[in-house]
């Protein structure tokens, strides 16, 4: 790969990927797909040399818009870290890309019920046909051991412990 001419940012991409693949959990490497797909768009066939600070510059202009702050921040860590390999390969000496502002992420009103509200919605779910019975079960558990959903679907029996009164979080 040292000293190759022309290599195709999505080319490099690919290669890049395929090596971080390994130390991804895979929702991460999903979200690490995603982003390069998005990014392929705008520098696909474009050198991976030709890439200049205005060309990344340009890109955030047009992409931060268009997309969430997460979003925008999950493509433009993959952009640098993809153009940092770039340079550990030989193919560029510097990170165009390096300049690049992280977004701020705005903080969400966060509307929580309180005890009673949520005893009377999980009573008023298992009211309602058996559908919603796991449901109830489902809701109960995230919001009385906080949870996230992930959490929750990788939950086993064994990660109970009866005699401290623990769960074992594993994280999905």
């Amino acid at each position: 790969m040292k000293g190759k001419v022309k290599t195709p940012f999505k080319e490099l991409a690919k290669r890049w990927l395929k090596i971080q693949k390994p130390n991804l959990k895979p929702s991460s490497h999903l979200r690490k797909e995603t982003s390069i797909n998005a990014l392929n768009k705008y520098f696909g066939n474009q050198n991976v040399r030709s890439i200049t600070r205005r060309h990344c510059e340009n890109w955030a202009v047009k992409r931060a818009p268009e997309r969430s702050a997460s979003t925008f921040n999950n493509e433009k860590e993959t952009l640098n870290s993809l153009l940092e390999y770039a340079i550990s390969e030989g193919i560029i000496i510097d990170n165009p890309a390096r300049f690049l502002k992280r977004r701020k992420i705005g903080r969400k009103e966060l509307i929580i019920p309180s005890k009673n509200q949520f005893q009377d919605m999980l009573k008023k779910l298992r009211s309602m046909d058996i559908r919603y019975h796991h449901v109830a079960i489902l809701t109960g558990l995230l919001g009385m051991s906080g949870m996230r959903i992930g959490e929750a679907n990788g939950f086993k029996w064994r990660d109970v412990d009866y005699e401290r009164g623990h769960l074992l979080v594993t994280g999905g």
